[in-house]
C-alpha cells in the first residue's frame, strides 16, 4: 500500500509497482512473474473496493489511480514516515549503543519487517496455487505436493523472523 500512496495522484501500472517493490527487498527478486501475480491479485480486490480505478487500456499496459478513499484509509493507518520510532524511556540491561544508532537500527529492522512480511504473503499466495494445482491436477500430485511442504516450512521459518522482529521493535518503543 506505501507503494501506491508515494504515488500519490500519478497513475502506476502493476509492472511499476513490482519493480519499486524489487527495488526496496531485493529478496523478492526471486520470481518477479510471481510478484507481478500477487500485486495484480491485490489490485483487483482493490479495484473492487473502490480504493483504485483502472483506466482503459489493454489488460497488460492498464494504469491504475488511487480514489480518495484509498488516501482516507492509508492517511489513518500510516505513522508518518519521516519521523523514526520514538526511542525507549526504560533502558535494556547492557545497551550502550548511542541513541542515533538505536534509531537508524530500528528503522533498519522495521525495513527488514516489511521485506519478510512481502516475503510471507508472496509465500502464502504460492502455497496456495500448489493447493489448487495438487487438487485440480492429479497427475501433478506428488510434484505438488513436494513444493508445496517445502514453501509451507519456509513460511513458517519467515513467520518466526517477523515474531521475533514485530517483538523487539514493540519492546524498543515501549
Amino acid at each position: 500500500m506505501a507503494l501506491v500512496a508515494a504515488q500519490g495522484a500519478s497513475p502506476f501500472t502493476v509492472t511499476a509497482l513490482r519493480d519499486a517493490l524489487i527495488e526496496q527487498a531485493p529478496a523478492l527478486s526471486d520470481d518477479p512473474a510471481n510478484l507481478r501475480r500477487w500485486i495484480n491479485t491485490r489490485i483487483r480486490d482493490w479495484v473492487r473496493r473502490g480504493l483504485v480505478v483502472a483506466s482503459a487500456g489493454s489488460q497488460r499496459k492498464r494504469q491504475f489511480q488511487a480514489t480518495s478513499a484509498f488516501d482516507q484509509l492509508t492517511s489513518a493507518t500510516r505513522q508518518p514516515e519521516s519521523s523514526p520510532p520514538a526511542p525507549s524511556t526504560q533502558k535494556a540491561p547492557g545497551t550502550t549503543a548511542p541513541s542515533g544508532e538505536r534509531d537508524e537500527s530500528l528503522v533498519l529492522l522495521s525495513r527488514e519487517l516489511e521485506q519478510y512480511r512481502l516475503r510471507s504473503l508472496s509465500q502464502l499466495s504460492e502455497i496456495e496455487e500448489y493447493k489448487r494445482v495438487r487438487d485440480q491436477f492429479p497427475a501433478l500430485q506428488s510434484q505438488a505436493t513436494a513444493r508445496f511442504q517445502a514453501t509451507l516450512d519456509a513460511n513458517y521459518r519467515l513467520l518466526g523472523k517477523v515474531r521475533a522482529l514485530e517483538a523487539l521493535l514493540a519492546e524498543s518503543t515501549q
